[in-house]
């Protein structure tokens, strides 16, 4: 599937130039002043940290407008020349900054991707070409305002490997450090590993469940066991 998405690079965006109608119509959450509130309390405690990748804005951008930047100097701080870009993720840490942040400092670290006016506008167009995919996949991501446990990064991969969409987990995988991928295969490898994944593939089986991978490893489970068993024989 030919994208024809072009990453620009990192920009530092004005708040007020953060669009998020596109990531609202492709589901990203609605506004919530809660987490507002809970990442105003974390900003005023540790900053905003902008700087961090986890913490960046994904956004897109009309290719045309991208070309007004070619007679800028790196690095471009204030970009207001592009005008109104449509952000994928990061609602609430922008309207959390618009609180916390003062002055010239009213920016957000934003990776920028370029494309036609028409892909970047109509959900309707990003349907037909795929591009809804790419974007849903992106929000669904990097729409969480603080950052996935271990135990929410492995639901991901397991209920897309239950699906059969090995290319999505292996994304999710990435989140995983070289100790938690080495407890998870472990786990996978012992007999109730084994009967969890094969079970994994009823829909809400799990739904709400959480999960310590570790201490599963070492348990002994017989009524599942028994239960795995008489399912077979059915």
């Amino acid at each position: 599937m030919n994208l024809e998405l072009k990453f620009r690079g990192l920009f530092r965006i004005p708040l007020h130039n953060l669009d998020f109608n596109l990531a609202l119509k492709i589901g990203h959450r609605e506004k919530n002043s809660n987490i507002r509130q809970q990442l105003l309390r974390k900003f005023n405690e540790k900053g905003c940290k902008r700087e961090i990748e986890c913490n960046h804005i994904i956004a897109l951008v009309d290719e045309c407008k991208i070309n007004r930047l070619q007679n800028y100097t790196r690095p471009w701080t204030d970009v207001d020349c592009i005008g109104k870009v449509n952000c994928l993720n990061g609602l609430h840490r922008a309207w959390a900054a618009e609180d916390h942040l003062k002055g010239n400092d009213r920016w957000w670290t934003v990776e920028l991707f370029s494309g036609s006016a028409a892909a970047l506008r109509d959900p309707a167009y990003l349907k037909l070409e795929g591009l809804d995919v790419n974007c849903a996949d992106i929000v669904e991501e990097w729409s969480g305002e603080s950052e996935y446990s271990p135990n929410d990064v492995i639901v991901k991969i397991m209920s897309y490997q239950s699906l059969g969409e090995q290319q999505r987990a292996d994304m999710w995988k990435l989140r995983l450090n070289d100790h938690q991928e080495k407890e998870w295969k472990c786990f996978l490898k012992s007999d109730f590993g084994r009967i969890l994944e094969a079970m994994w593939r009823w829909p809400g089986m799990f739904d709400g469940v959480n999960f310590y991978w570790p201490k599963l490893r070492r348990m002994r489970c017989p009524e599942v066991k028994i239960f795995n068993t008489v399912r077979k024989n059915l």
